[in-house]
């Protein structure tokens, strides 16, 4: 067995190819053992003229494995002697980037004395079950890195709010809303952003704000005031008779009169408000007078804004605000880009191409809330192609799967074994635009202060460098 004999399959298996006469045991004229074969991946005992069994097969299959991991083979010699030499007494070298489990399959599989290697194939095969399992996440495993009070994610999530075009747009929330605006609009990014960053405003100042209920308007909800009424309390009537008086046991319920905290009503609307929604809104806002009460409106696109210039006339003009959060800048992309990275990243050999990491930092300052799914589903790719850097083709093939890619075999078999010609014109195009585009402090400098995460291959003075990347 050796590397060239392995063919990768459109479907993304490894097949073995060549099934020749491998090596072969012949008397020479002195009598002397001849061995015919290739000689950087044949196991001691025929070095030493004994027949090979699959023990034999197991140490080339290690050797190969060898090679695939750090591209050489594991043992080299400036002759035919010194390369026997080298299988019959030399210890195996490993890079410090190889893991600990690896090297101790390797070396079991590549022992000097078949007696000491598996078997068969068979028990080959469960000691490198063995030995993956404990290199591979689960999906259990995956999900805690990504998501709870303390996870990766979570961090990387709260690192993200404190970027400066997020911060200031959350201190302007936190100024509006503990300051007694009746109602506040927030508009201009993802409203599941938006819900993270007003929780942790809840969070923050508990001791003076708390939820009466959250809800979400969708084209599910009729109407408005009939999806606060089922959230919040289903034996109201929608509507009252007369007039007012479902509106007015809705505030009774959300701020009862000795609430001592500052009641919070959220709305998410993914959906236009119909007029009776905004008469609704003017009603209860009215019916509140001077309770301790404030409807929050978290908006997609300009539903909100609507809504918030339907109320600047009359009285409701001075009790309502609009909060709106710009786009982040491209810096701002490369930082929220790298802190999803660090928080998904693995293994530690995996590394990003610059080209992809701003091809990823553009995308993530138009859609934020995509951030963490394509910086895993990405590097899931890169793996599951046994791939060392991410790319831009590992960036088309994360665009390519919805939700989060729990394992190589959710990834479609077009994307686990990477093109012979990369980049395509498409991205040619694509990179040639994005080469114009400055990181500001971000871009080349980062390279050499991050611990190796990034190649430093990059550079944006000409398309031609830009076709020589490792895209």
């Amino acid at each position: 067995m050796k590397p060239q004999n392995l063919l990768g399959a459109l479907e993304g298996q490894l097949k073995l190819a060549d099934f020749g006469l491998g090596t072969a045991v012949r008397s020479g004229s002195d009598g002397a053992a001849l061995i015919v074969g290739t000689p950087e991946y044949m196991a001691p005992e025929v070095w030493q003229g004994q027949s090979a069994d699959p023990r034999s097969d197991i140490y080339s299959l290690a050797a190969v494995l060898y090679f695939m991991l750090t591209g050489r083979p594991p043992f080299r010699g400036k002759s035919r002697e010194e390369l026997r030499a080298a299988h019959l007494t030399g210890e195996i070298v490993f890079p410090d980037s190889i893991p600990d489990p690896i090297t101790s399959l390797l070396r079991v599989m590549m022992a000097k004395s078949p007696e000491q290697r598996p078997e068969n194939a068979v028990d080959a095969l469960e000691m490198i079950a063995s030995c993956l399992s404990t290199l591979r996440p689960t999906a259990g495993d995956r999900k805690s890195r990504l998501t709870g009070e303390d996870s990766l994610g979570s961090r990387a999530e709260r690192a993200m709010l404190e970027l400066p075009t997020f911060a200031d747009a959350g201190r302007r929330l936190e100024q509006v809303v503990l300051s007694g605006a009746a109602l506040v609009v927030v508009t201009g990014m993802p409203v599941g952003l938006q819900e993270r960053m007003f929780d942790r405003l809840v969070e923050r100042y508990r001791d003076q704000v708390a939820y009466a209920a959250r809800i979400r308007i969708d084209e599910s909800t009729s109407g408005l005031f009939s999806g606060i009424v089922r959230a919040v309390s289903p034996r109201l009537k929608p509507r009252g008779d007369p007039p007012g008086v479902a509106h007015q046991q809705l505030i009774d319920v959300l701020s009862p009169v000795a609430a001592s905290r500052r009641r919070l009503l959220r709305m998410t609307l993914t959906r236009p408000l119909t007029d009776s929604d905004e008469r609704d809104v003017a009603e209860l806002m009215r019916r509140a007078g001077s309770r301790n009460l404030a409807f929050i409106v978290l908006s997609e696109g300009n539903y909100g804004e609507r809504l918030y210039r339907g109320l600047q006339h009359g009285w409701h003009r001075t009790q309502v605000e609009l909060v709106h959060v710009p786009r982040m800048s491209l810096p701002e992309g490369s930082r929220c880009m790298r802190l999803w990275i660090r928080a998904v990243r693995s293994p530690e050999l995996l590394r990003w191409s610059v080209p992809a990491l701003t091809a990823a930092a553009a995308i993530t300052v138009e859609r934020p809330e995509q951030a963490r799914a394509m910086a895993h589903n990405a590097q899931t790719v890169a793996m599951a192609a046994g791939m060392r850097i991410v790319t831009t083709w590992c960036l088309r093939g994360a665009a390519a799967h919805e939700g989060l890619i729990e394992g190589p075999a959710q990834i479609d078999p077009a994307w686990r074994i990477s093109p012979l010609v990369w980049p395509d014109a498409a991205e040619l195009a694509r990179q040639a635009e994005l080469a114009v585009l400055n990181l500001g402090e971000d871009g080349v400098d980062f390279q050499a202060t991050e611990g190796g995460m990034w190649t430093s291959e990059y550079s944006t003075r000409s398309l031609v460098q830009v076709r020589r990347d490792p895209f």
